[in-house]
C-alpha cells in the first residue's frame, strides 16, 4: 500500500486577482499551480476545487480558475483572493 509521503504545496501564491466587469464568460482569470514530491500515481495527482459555493468562478482539473457567470449591468465588480 502506497501512502502520500509529502503534502502538496501551492506555488506562486498568494493569488490576488481583480476581475474587470467586462471579463468574458469561461475566460481564465488565474491558474493555480501546485507541486508534490511524491513520485508515483495516484499520490502525485491533484484535484483542484473551490471550497466555497461560488456563483462567479469555477476551477478545472488543470487549476485554471475561470468566470462561470458574468455580472449584470450596474452590478458591483467582483474580486477574488486566495490566502
Amino acid at each position: 500500500m502506497l501512502l502520500c509521503s509529502f503534502d502538496p504545496i501551492i506555488t506562486g501564491g498568494p493569488y490576488v486577482v481583480t476581475i474587470d466587469e467586462t471579463q468574458a464568460l469561461l475566460e481564465e482569470v488565474v491558474k493555480v499551480t501546485a507541486k508534490d514530491n511524491d513520485t508515483s500515481s495516484p499520490n502525485n495527482e491533484f484535484v483542484f476545487e473551490l471550497t466555497s459555493n461560488n456563483q462567479w468562478f469555477d476551477v478545472d482539473e488543470d487549476g485554471k480558475i475561470y468566470v462561470k457567470r458574468v455580472s449584470q449591468p450596474n452590478s458591483p465588480c467582483v474580486s477574488w483572493n486566495q490566502v
